[in-house]
């Protein structure tokens, strides 16, 4: 079983925090959002401790237990997981991705790392 998470921000023109969204899978019995973490980063100014914040509300979550993993380490995981999620999330919800801002940097892939092209390509030749 994999636990996962993931989140989706929009911030207003003052660099507050308007909308987020917050889901994650393999805590619970099915996958769910995170509405108390939402509601937590509602208003707040985007910073390590309102990341923070929202991470330690979304580790309350009523966690279950199995064969494999017990329902402390899978709020464990749903604090972790918040976290980087919304890290992420914020970083690309920011200044330079808003309308009108500049436009994107192209990714490049991590040093080691193959791009899925130059793969292809490896695979072709």
């Amino acid at each position: 079983p994999s636990t996962v998470g993931g989140a989706l921000a929009e911030l207003a023109s003052n660099g507050e925090i308007q909308r987020v969204a917050i889901a994650i899978a393999g805590v619970t019995p099915g996958p769910g959002r995170l509405s108390a973490a939402d509601k937590a980063l509602a208003g707040q100014r985007v910073s390590h401790e309102s990341i923070r914040m929202a991470a330690i509300e979304a580790s309350k979550i009523e966690a279950m237990t199995d064969a494999h993993v017990d329902a402390s380490y899978r709020q464990h995981l749903a604090r972790i997981l918040t976290y980087r999620a919304l890290e992420r999330a914020l970083r690309r919800a920011g200044p330079d991705r808003r309308p009108g801002g500049p436009a994107p940097r192209a990714t490049q892939p991590s040093p080691g790392r193959l791009s899925h092209l130059e793969l292809e390509r490896q695979r072709a030749g």
